[in-house]
């Protein structure tokens, strides 16, 4: 560009006209520490997956688990054996429907989430986590892949989206973060 330098003077010029030659003022933000939740966890192991098909955590919601007592801990249903050892279990949300095959590979992981379900412990699934817990999942390409098989029925991907769904923030429900995982709101649960 032949007359780069006069072109950026006129920009300048423009920037200047608009006022937006300097940095605005410096602003703070500040609010009071939120009060401390209750402890109704105190105690409570929870084990969470967390790898490429269960990715959608909020941080949030671990540090709320943890203010509230929670000792947490977590695993991959694509890469791991066994669950650690734990008084109830989070499948979040993520897209299994993309790790369909590992998931059905891996039987010892499907067993071990079969035994915590037997023993009657708290599961909270959150939409791709939901989807694991059916007994088959069918692909995008038509794929059909075991999953956990805690629920009859089949998850099948849609060429198109169909259907919203809210991934639970638990900040602001406390007591009801607190029945769930102490086994006070059924088995499994869509939040």
């Amino acid at each position: 560009m032949p007359d780069l330098d006069a072109s950026l003077d006129a920009a300048a010029n423009v920037l200047k006209e608009a006022g937006l030659d300097r940095l605005p003022a410096k602003v703070s933000l500040e609010a009071p520490a939120p009060t401390p939740p209750p402890r109704l966890l105190e105690g409570r192991r929870i084990a969470i997956a967390r790898d490429n098909a269960f990715a959608f955590i909020y941080r949030a919601n671990l540090e709320l688990l943890e203010a509230m007592g929670a000792e947490l801990s977590f695993f991959s249903p694509l890469s791991d054996i066994a669950l650690p050892q734990a008084d109830a279990l989070w499948l979040p949300g993520g897209y299994p429907e993309l790790h369909g095959a590992t998931l059905a590979a891996n039987t010892a992981m499907r067993r071990a989430v079969h035994a915590h379900h037997r023993e009657g412990k708290p599961i909270l699934a959150e939409c791709g986590g939901l989807m694991a817990c059916v007994e088959t999942l069918r692909d995008a390409d038509g794929a059909q892949h075991a999953m956990f098989g805690l629920m009859p029925g089949e998850a099948r991907m849609a060429g198109r989206l169909t259907a919203s769904y809210f991934h639970g923030y638990f900040p602001s429900a406390p007591q009801w973060v607190a029945d769930l995982f102490n086994g006070h709101n059924g088995e499994l649960g869509h939040a």
